[in-house]
C-alpha cells in the first residue's frame, strides 16, 4: 500500500481549507496526522501575485493613500491608468515602493484558501491547489525513482 498522499485527499485538503478548517479537523476528513497535512500543505503552496475580481495586485505599503501618477511611463503595461495605487506594475518601478507582506501568510493555515480577506486584497496571495500539487509530487515521486 502507497504511503504518499492520493489527489483525491488533495482534493479533501484543498475543499478544507476552503472552508477555513483547521490542520487537524482536515486530517480527520482525510484520515492522515495533523503534521502530514501542515508539510503537504507548505510543501506545495504556491505564491500568486494576483489582485482579486476588481482589484490588481499591488504590494505596496501606501497603495491605499498613494498620490503618484504615471511612475512606469513608457514601461507601463496598464498606460491608460492614471494613478500608481490602481497599477500594479509600479511596484517594480516605484523609488518609494515598501512591500506589504499579510501576517496570515505565516501562521496556520500559511494558505490564503480559506481567508474571508481574499475576494478584496491585493497583495501576494499563497493558494493550494488540489491539482498543482499533485503535478509536483508525481514529478517528484518519478524523479527519485530514476536514481543518480
Amino acid at each position: 500500500m502507497s504511503h504518499y498522499t492520493t489527489f483525491e485527499e488533495r482534493l479533501e485538503i484543498e475543499s478544507g481549507l476552503r472552508g477555513g478548517l483547521s490542520f487537524g479537523e482536515v486530517a480527520k476528513q482525510v484520515g492522515k496526522n495533523r503534521s502530514t497535512i501542515s508539510r503537504e500543505v507548505r510543501k506545495y503552496a504556491v505564491c500568486e501575485k494576483l489582485g482579486s475580481a476588481a482589484i490588481t495586485y499591488n504590494a505596496c505599503r501606501s497603495r491605499v493613500d498613494c498620490i503618484k501618477r504615471h511612475i512606469c511611463t513608457s514601461e507601463c503595461r496598464k498606460p491608460s491608468v492614471k494613478n500608481c495605487k490602481l497599477c500594479g506594475f509600479c511596484n517594480d518601478v516605484c523609488p518609494d515602493f515598501e512591500e506589504q507582506v499579510c501576517v496570515s501568510r505565516f501562521k496556520p493555515p500559511y494558505v490564503c484558501n480559506g481567508c474571508e480577506e481574499r475576494s478584496h486584497c491585493s497583495l501576494e496571495k499563497t493558494m493550494y491547489h488540489a491539482t498543482e500539487a499533485q503535478k509536483k509530487a508525481e514529478k517528484g515521486i518519478s524523479g527519485s525513482r530514476r536514481g543518480v
